[in-house]
């Protein structure tokens, strides 16, 4: 299988993948491996258990939240427990057990036309591909069909039921499991349709989910055919420094509408003037 590299919005092959292995099992300096030592001492097992996929090892597990807060032991053992709580408390396993159009309460294969993703197998390491045509999606249609709040469950259904299923099969066929996934987003057709706060609050969501219950899993991302604004920085501050401009000659135009109008400040305001007369 391939490793994917955006290149002038395309995708292109990458002869060479590597992995980080920076706080990972063979490279850990003196104070990672003793606060390795010391999480899986402390931690309680069930929770350990309950935090790792299925292939997963207690120790990789335990290194992935360690990562994910720079190897302090009092943070890392904080950050799992909000995930086991968080876990519960969404009811993630009950939702693993679901199919897929009884989490989205639709038919799931319909709503792929305006959610378009999929898992493409594996690359060159052996991580799962998880692809997104972001550019595609059709945040109105998605709404006319399911919620939010129904595609965080799938998101559920996602990470615990098909990763897993994902990572078993990596497991089978090399012998070891890479707890680590590559994501393709492709960007062609992004617009301000996409930038609904809806939308941006349901992406939020899923960034804050997947911090606290899969710290360190997203090993690669990849973003193709991004359009110019999101591609050339340049252009993006100069867009940024236009607008700024604009609400700054607004806000003079509105102090000094104010100041003229002193109706609008009432009598005692320190910017009003004499009052007018009728």
């Amino acid at each position: 299988m391939t490793d994917f590299v955006a290149q002038e919005g395309t995708v292109t092959l990458d002869s060479e993948p590597t992995l980080d292995t920076w706080g990972t099992k063979g490279y850990l300096m003196a104070e990672q491996h003793e606060a390795l030592l010391e999480f899986i001492e402390t931690a309680d097992v069930e929770q350990i258990t309950a935090a790792k996929f299925r292939s997963e090892s207690l120790e990789n597990v335990a290194l992935r939240f360690l990562r994910a807060r720079q190897f302090s032991l009092p943070a890392s053992l904080e950050l799992l427990a909000k995930c086991v709580e968080k876990k519960e408390s969404c009811r993630a396993k009950y939702f693993a057990q679901l199919k897929e159009d009884e989490c989205v309460q639709c038919d799931n294969e319909a709503l792929k036309n305006y959610y378009p993703h999929s898992m493409l197998g594996f690359d060159k390491l052996n991580r799962p591909i998880l692809f997104e045509q972001s550019g595609k999606v059709n945040p109105a249609a998605i709404t006319s069909m399911t919620t939010y709040s129904n595609l965080i469950d799938y998101h559920w259904l996602t990470m615990e039921k098909h990763l897993n299923e994902m990572f078993d099969t990596s497991f089978r066929t090399n012998g070891t499991a890479i707890i680590s996934t590559c994501a393709i987003l492709d960007l062609e057709g992004l617009g301000l349709v996409h930038c609904t706060g809806a939308a941006l609050e349901h992406v939020q969501a899923l960034i804050a989910l997947d911090n606290v219950c899969y710290p360190e899993t997203l090993g690669k991302m990849f973003v193709i055919n991004s359009p110019w604004l999101a591609g050339d920085y340049k252009h993006t501050l100069f867009i940024c420094y236009f607008i700024l401009i604009i609400f700054y000659f607004y806000f003079l135009f509105c102090l000094w509408w104010c100041v003229l109008y002193s109706d609008y400040l009432g009598s005692n305001s320190k910017l009003a003037g004499p009052a007018h007369s009728s």
